[in-house]
Order: structure tokens, then C-alpha cells, then sequence
């Protein structure tokens, strides 16, 4: 069976409608990734089915009508942190081609083989990047400057708030792909969201579950309404080591 076809049961439930040049275009992406030598490196996952639905099929879901996100109007900047290796960076460059789609890592051999999707597939709107968030968040190219920051599987809430927001334009989007203890880790977040300038109600969580994805999904979207301050983010590895 083909990616799609895989994934197609998903998305008529979750409103997610993709077009015939985006599923060529995904098809083509995953053959490439598979025929690379240094797939293994980045991800341990070799089924097709898991492919299609944890590779593709999860960085695709918040795009769909169900969800109802405000995010992806006018994105037309997209930073990925902590891409590994593409994910959800590049299924979301291929499904937003008039979007720019920054895949950040600070991993070398993350960032090179993004590198060598964006080429070997053919994605013009997907840019690899080699830094940590701590450095970027400083960067005056980047901080203060994304439309839409995601992250998937890299860190509790809290350090990520701290990590992300920086980068995040006023009036901008944070969207947090989580697993089943989100509201646990929302809890710890309080004194991070508070010193970060994040309001209560710009804050929106939902799940999905099956059968609406083949696992359970948590999400976090958050409304940058306020500049971070400036002494944020701090250092490289404070965030983690001693999280606000």
C-alpha cells in the first residue's frame, strides 16, 4: 500500500483535504527518506503503516477542519524546533508550499539529512536549520519574527514555552504536539506562562483519540499577545536544567 493509502481513512473525520500534487509530493518524500542511508539515524520507525501514520499523518492532523486552528491563516513563516528528522517540519512544508518552513536541530547529522530531503524531494520551501533554541531565541533574524512555532516530543511544557516564545511574533502562534500528560505538564506551567507574559485565556487545548488518529494526541496552541522579556530565553541549557 501507498502513504496515502494508509492514512486515507483519517482524514475524511478530521477535515484534512490533500490534494493530488501534495500526496505525489509526500509519496515522494517518504521513498526518498526510506532510500537514505542515514534514515536509521533519525528515526527507528521502518513499517510503512508507522510511516504513514506517525511520520506523515501526525504532523498533518492540526491542519484539518476538526481542529478549527486560526495558526496556519497568514503563516507565512514556520519554524520547527527540535526537527529531528523532518518531523513535523517536513510534511508541513510539503502541505504549505507558500510557506516558509524553517527545520532547526541542533543536532548536525538532523539538520544535514533535512538537508538532503529538501533537495532529494524537491522541497524549495523547507530551509534546515543548525542551532540551538536558546541561540535562535537571541538571533535578531529570528527572534520575535515566526508566525507559527511548532514542536513535537522534545521537552514538558514549561521548557518549551521558554524555548519558543521568543521566537514567536506578537500576535503569532505557538502549537505544541504532546502526548496523554498534557494537563499534567499545563499544571507545572503556571510560573513559566506568568513570567513569560502568556495570558490564560490565549491559551487552547484539545485532543484527538481514536478513532479520529490511530493514537492519542494532545495539542497546546497558544496567541503570543506580548513581548517576551528580554532576558529570555537564558543560557544554553538553563531552560532544561533549571526550568521556570
Amino acid at each position: 500500500m501507498s502513504v496515502m493509502e494508509y492514512i486515507e481513512p483519517y482524514l475524511g473525520p478530521l477535515g484534512l483535504a490533500v490534494g493530488g500534487e501534495t500526496r505525489e509530493a509526500l509519496e515522494r518524500w517518504c521513498g526518498v527518506m526510506l532510500a537514505d542511508p542515514l534514515y536509521p539515524s533519525v528515526s527507528k520507525i521502518r513499517e510503512p503503516e508507522e510511516i504513514a501514520t506517525k511520520h506523515v499523518l501526525d504532523a498533518l492532523a492540526p491542519l484539518g477542519t476538526t481542529a478549527h486552528l486560526p495558526c496556519w491563516k497568514g503563516a507565512d513563516t514556520i519554524l520547527d524546533i527540535g526537527t529531528g528528522g523532518g518531523f513535523p517540519a517536513v510534511p508541513l512544508a510539503i502541505a504549505l508550499p507558500n510557506s516558509r518552513v524553517y527545520a532547526m536541530d541542533a543536532k548536525g547529522k538532523a539538520v544535514d539529512f533535512v538537508g538532503r530531503m529538501k533537495s532529494g524531494a524537491g522541497i524549495g520551501n523547507l530551509e534546515p536549520v543548525l542551532a540551538r533554541a536558546e541561540e535562535l531565541g537571541r538571533d535578531p533574524a529570528f527572534r520575535e519574527k515566526m508566525d507559527l512555532v511548532v514542536t513535537r516530543a522534545v521537552a514538558s511544557v514549561r521548557i518549551l514555552l521558554e524555548l519558543c516564545l521568543p521566537l514567536v511574533r506578537v500576535g503569532g502562534y505557538l502549537l505544541l504536539y504532546k502526548g496523554p500528560a498534557l494537563q499534567e505538564e499545563l499544571a507545572e506551567a503556571g510560573k513559566a506562562m506568568q513570567v513569560l507574559g502568556v495570558r490564560v485565556d490565549a491559551v487552547r487545548t484539545f485532543t484527538f483519540e481514536p478513532p479520529l488518529l490511530p493514537f492519542t494526541r494532545g495539542y497546546v496552541l497558544i496567541r503570543k499577545s506580548a513581548p517576551v522579556p528580554a532576558a529570555y530565553p537564558r543560557r544554553n541549557g538553563v531552560p532544561a536544567s533549571h526550568p521556570l
